[in-house]
């Protein structure tokens, strides 16, 4: 597989890359999805969503790709008249890579960087976070931001 487009989460008014795909869950648990075009490799799942972490709570706020009968998907084409989603189906955790490239896996999420921030979620709720440093010894040094 292809490195893949990550997701974006928008934290504390700052946009990151996010290596976790929660719509995936909405989907496996029955949510309807157009039929998308999966023509790109960077991009297997077909779109790139938007996320925020509001007053706690993770909501999906924005959705990007190709339906295959033409047009541009958008969050109304999954939310119809939805302006941003309670991901309330999500439990798990995010990983959010940050700083500088270190080595690069042509798989997935699987690329390292500086340093991994995690935020775990029980049903779209944040109730941890923590960090990690990928240093070049190997050693990771993991704190908890807030």
């Amino acid at each position: 597989m292809t490195a893949q487009v990550p997701e974006q989460l928008i934290i504390d008014g700052k946009s990151h890359s996010m290596c976790a795909d929660p719509l995936s869950v909405y989907v496996g648990l029955g949510g309807k999805m157009p039929d998308l075009d999966y023509g790109i490799s960077t991009l297997w799942r077909g779109y790139r969503g938007t996320w925020e972490v509001i007053n706690g709570g993770l909501y999906l706020i924005d959705l990007m790709g190709f339906i295959r009968k033409g047009g541009g998907l958008k969050l109304g084409d999954v939310f119809p008249g939805m302006d941003r989603v309670f991901a309330h189906w999500f439990s798990g955790v995010v990983r959010s890579p940050r700083g500088e490239l270190l080595k690069y896996e042509h798989i997935g999420y699987a690329s390292e960087y500086e340093w991994d921030y995690f935020y775990e979620f029980e049903k779209g709720i944040l109730i941890n976070t923590s960090n990690r440093s990928n240093n070049a010894k190997g050693d990771p040094v993991i704190g908890v931001l807030y």
